[in-house]
């Protein structure tokens, strides 16, 4: 099987039973037999079968951590195994700002980023800040520091 017989449809041409205002899926899924997948992966490049391992990890890996979370279902113990073996490090990334992230935390926090991030006692001037005043100064303390919310250190 070669591998122009897995790519989508031409743009002008719609698979049948999808809606034009749908996003396209997989193309193995819409246009390969599934008892065809395998002998289609062990004709394939390593490149290629990375790409395919990389679109079914992004839609299986789930590392958003909400409040009711129970750690022992494992999946971000999974998640955070896999941050490791890709030694994921989000500093290079993202970079905490007044607009991103310190407006939307409370003032205990940004206080603790700043401190974190520095290293150093807090000025006391910072605490009387109104919390838009403290946000932008938090952004000015953290750049370059690659500081990051716990939440995103692995």
């Amino acid at each position: 099987m070669r591998m122009d017989s897995i790519s989508a449809p031409p743009p002008n041409q719609k698979p049948p039973g999808r809606s034009p205002n749908k996003p396209r899926t997989c193309a193995i899924s819409c246009h390969l037999k599934l008892e065809l997948l395998w002998d289609w992966a062990l004709e394939q490049p390593q490149n290629v079968l990375l790409k395919v391992l990389a679109v079914a990890v992004a839609h299986i890996v789930n590392a958003v951590r909400n409040p009711h979370d129970d750690a022992s279902t494992g999946r971000l113990a999974a998640a955070d195994a896999l941050a490791r073996a890709l030694t994921l490090d989000m500093a290079n990334w993202w970079q905490p700002t007044a607009a991103n992230y310190f407006v939307r935390i409370k003032k205990d926090q940004i206080l603790l980023a700043i401190q974190e991030a520095t290293g150093a006692p807090l000025k006391e001037r910072l605490r009387s800040l109104r919390k838009q005043d403290l946000a932008a100064e938090a952004e000015k303390f953290v750049t370059g520091t690659r500081w990051l919310p716990e939440l995103l250190r692995s």
